[in-house]
């Protein structure tokens, strides 16, 4: 309303019951500078250094006994290889966030 000249800053605040007019402003030229776009909710704070982590499987449970890297047997089929890298990647991620806390204390 306030772009098409309808309202002012004031007029404007007093609608929508804001107190902060350099709100309105800011939003204002928010708008202007990124169309719809700058009026959407932005990003705050520091972003984390912890990676994201997948999401745990139920069944698979990280044991050094397991002999995970043995790769050589020709029977598995292509399923099987598969699922075998993704469980070495979550271990490997797993040791990995271990890594990064012993490195911490």
């Amino acid at each position: 309303m306030y772009l098409t000249g309808e309202m002012s800053y004031q007029s404007l605040a007093n609608e929508l019951k804001i107190n902060n007019l350099s709100m309105i402003a800011r939003w204002v030229n928010d708008f202007r500078e990124k169309g719809i776009e700058g009026l959407k909710p932005k990003k705050r704070g520091r972003s984390s250094k912890m990676p994201k982590s997948p999401k745990k499987s139920k069944d698979i449970k990280i044991d050094s006994s397991e002999n995970l890297t043995n790769l050589g047997d020709n029977s598995l089929t292509e399923t099987q290889l598969k699922e075998k890298i993704k469980k070495l990647e979550e271990k490997n991620y797993w040791l990995q966030l271990e890594n990064d806390a012993i490195k911490k204390r």
